[in-house]
């Protein structure tokens, strides 16, 4: 019908000019390679005004170009190209594109050192992905992917949740979130007012950590997506009233006090300081941990009890806790002014075999200044063989210095809020750094061995007191006997050892003991000489007569597997060294000592002979 072709044809050519005309025209761009989908960088253009003449191939447009990043410390927008207005003119002739940008104004790019780490975060995160596609979907999707409907390779989408609470105050708490655009406070916020209606609380039981958000799901409209928004949290712990709200937005410790609920069943707490721990953890999200102030890390090698006794201020039960080797304990928030009584658990086997708490309790009213570090000792009775001694370094946090109420002079220090760190240590602590297994000894109190690379705690030992440790290896018969006087500096000490053809080797003790460190001796050698040529050689310091300690007949006919201790043992002779082909390599000839070579960093070229009668 040639009627409906001309309709048709007419109905495509009914227009022939395309315009776009609009207030803000944005795009996100999201990286979700690992545990969630986290904002990257957005595009924004402001004012768009685009238009197209489909007849003469030519369109232009005009806007203001800005970009933004999203920090992930900071859980905030930040610009990364400052609004630009600029226009844009195109036109296509036969196969050629010409465009024309013209802008009358400077283009600002802010290139920050977070931009810089964020850059490069992404890139590794991208590039893991791209070449190991399937490791970086089996942790992330491992449960999704047995969902029904999802097909191989399917990647679940996982909404990215920002903020996230625990709860190691030891009793069960409540939180409310709280979003202003100011730097203040809500009007009505501090006191009674936190209790109204108009916050919902809700309840974290001790130990549970729940994730939470300040905003409703669902994509917000662009012109408020940058707007100065501060993120606060208001806490209530059970027993105590509700504290001032804090702003989370930023990574760092933050504490308020609390006054102890009177109308509760607890009302004879004392008042305490809350502790809002805010971490960044995984991707970008923060964990806002609420804690008491005071902290115990376990540094010794057993796992400790740990009895809280607080019957001084209130009527209660102690209460008894276990911490883990290298594991560090909040006190819980109705505990943190008692008294802290520590005892091994990995050592006590009851009936058997006891340690009693220590005879001493632990504390840190006396420690008042910021930052000071203060070590004590404390022993642990046993019903059968040595006492358990351990270093305890109590520090105080960069918490402001508390006044003390006009109390008694007995009671001045009860209501002092703790602000530390209390450090169980080892009495002592031997680290083997040479490449073989190490004996030690100390006189009638213990003995034992610590593996290549490994350390041991030593927990008989007072440090008040004179130390004689005994330091010896294997095919070394004679041992070298290390003295560490009371309460020691820092020093380092030459231990002399022999072998069993009576040549000596020098090993250095270093003995580190610092306030708040403990004491730790670390027992080394110069050098490790390491025999990689497949041949079996024989090294000695050059002037001396005899080859260097550790070597034997076994030496001469095959390549030591393990490293060879070397030390300059003659003072006088030349710090040089000269090595040899084992004898038993040509048993017609004669091995020839090679020209002398340094131990200095760099490589040098030796040529080893042996000469044939």
């Amino acid at each position: 019908d040639t009627s409906g072709d001309r309709n048709s044809t007419s109905v495509n050519r009914s227009f022939t000019v395309i315009e776009v005309e609009t207030d803000c025209l944005s795009m996100c761009i999201i990286d979700d390679c690992r545990d969630a989908d986290v904002p990257l960088l957005e595009l924004t253009l402001g004012s768009l005004l685009l238009r197209q003449d489909l007849a003469q191939q030519l369109g232009s447009a005009s806007c203001s170009l800005n970009s933004d990043y999203y920090n992930r410390f900071l859980s905030g927008w930040e610009p990364f190209l400052e609004p630009w207005l600029c226009s844009v003119h195109w036109e296509r002739s036969q196969e050629l594109l010409k465009i024309h940008l013209i802008s009358e104004e400077t283009l600002n790019v802010n290139i920050t050192s977070t931009l810089v780490e964020l850059f490069n975060s992404v890139k590794e995160t991208w590039t893991q992905d791209y070449y190991n596609p399937k490791e970086s979907t089996r942790c992330d999707v491992a449960a999704n992917l047995k969902t029904l409907g999802s097909p191989p390779g399917y990647r679940r989408r996982s909404p990215f949740v920002p903020f996230a609470l625990r709860n190691d105050t030891g009793s069960r708490l409540w939180y409310t979130t709280i979003t202003t655009s100011n730097n203040r406070f809500l009007d009505g916020m501090e006191g009674q007012s936190m209790e109204t209606e108009r916050f919902h609380w809700v309840s974290v039981d001790p130990g549970e950590t729940v994730p939470f958000s300040f905003e409703e799901r669902g994509k917000m409209r662009h012109r408020y997506t940058h707007k100065v928004i501060i993120h606060q949290l208001g806490v209530r712990v059970e027993g105590w009233q509700p504290i001032d709200p804090v702003t989370v937005d930023r990574v760092g410790v933050y504490f308020r006090l609390a006054s102890p609920d009177y109308t509760s069943a607890h009302s004879e707490l004392p008042q305490a300081r809350v502790v809002l721990e805010v971490t960044l953890e995984g991707s970008a999200r923060k964990l806002v941990t609420v804690r008491s102030a005071l902290q115990l890390c376990n540094q010794l090698v057993d796992t400790v009890e740990v009895k809280l006794d607080n019957t001084h201020i209130y009527s209660g039960n102690p209460m008894h806790l276990t911490v883990n080797p290298g594991t560090i304990l909040s006190v819980p928030l109705a505990y943190a002014l008692g008294q802290v009584w520590v005892r091994p658990l990995d050592r006590s086997q009851m009936p058997t075999h006891y340690h009693a708490f220590c005879s001493r309790p632990i504390t840190w009213q006396h420690v008042t200044r910021p930052h000071r570090a203060v070590e004590e000792l404390r022993q642990c009775h046993s019903n059968r063989g040595l006492n358990y001694k351990f270093s305890v370094v109590i520090r105080r946090e960069n918490y402001p210095v508390d006044r003390p109420p006009p109390l008694a002079p007995p009671l001045s220090s009860v209501w002092l809020q703790p602000a530390h760190t209390i450090t169980l240590l080892n009495s002592l602590t031997l680290v083997n750094l040479l490449p073989y297994e190490l004996n030690y000894s100390i006189k009638n109190m213990v003995s034992g061995r610590v593996r290549a690379g490994q350390e041991a705690a030593i927990h008989q030992v007072d440090q008040d007191h004179q130390i004689e440790l005994n330091i010896g290896l294997e095919n070394y018969p004679g041992v070298g006997t290390l003295t560490i006087p009371p309460l020691p500096t820092p020093f380092t000490h030459k231990l002399r050892l022999h072998d069993q053809a009576r040549r000596r080797l020098q090993v250095t003790a270093s003995v580190v003991a610092q306030q708040g460190t403990g004491l730790k001796v670390s027992v080394s050698a110069p050098f490790w000489l390491v025999n990689k040529t497949g041949l079996p050689l024989v090294f000695r310091q050059e002037g001396v007569a005899t080859e260097t300690a550790g070597q034997y007949e076994e030496h001469e006919v095959a390549r030591m597997v393990a490293p060879l201790l070397f030390s300059f043992v003659e003072q006088d002779a030349s710090p040089m060294v000269v090595a040899r082909v084992g004898s038993r390599v040509h048993p017609e000839g004669t091995s020839q000592w090679c020209q002398h070579f340094r131990l200095q960093p760099g490589v040098q070229v030796r040529r080893l002979r042996v000469t044939l009668w």
